[in-house]
């Protein structure tokens, strides 16, 4: 019985041991992730100024002036003519068939 027990302690602080190395090698990996990244984000930053310093030693360029809007072409759909445009019109044609009107008598 006394040996069953000792079997059983070295067993769990075998667990044990097994759990502390595997938690260490996954901090281990952890820290290589964190080291690959914060590399990859120093490398990109630095990209970032150089391309800042490149734009800022570039020379400037003469804006071009911008294209004058072109006019929006006027929709052609046709249109009934109001009441009040037929009855100018039909006024005025009216106008000019009649005759002129004699000078008035001195």
């Amino acid at each position: 019985r006394n040996q069953a027990l000792k079997e059983s302690i070295l067993d769990h602080h075998r667990q044990l041991s097994n759990r502390e190395i595997e938690k260490e090698r996954e901090h281990q990996a952890e820290a290589v992730r964190m080291q690959e990244l914060e590399e990859k984000r120093r490398k990109y930053f630095e990209e970032q100024k150089a391309r800042l310093e490149e734009w800022k030693n570039k020379p400037k360029e003469e804006p071009k002036p911008e294209p004058a809007p072109k006019p929006k072409p006027k929709r052609t759909a046709e249109k009934p003519p109001s009441k009040i445009d037929v009855l100018l019109k039909t006024r005025k044609q009216a106008a000019e068939a009649r005759p002129p009107a004699p000078p008035p008598p001195p």
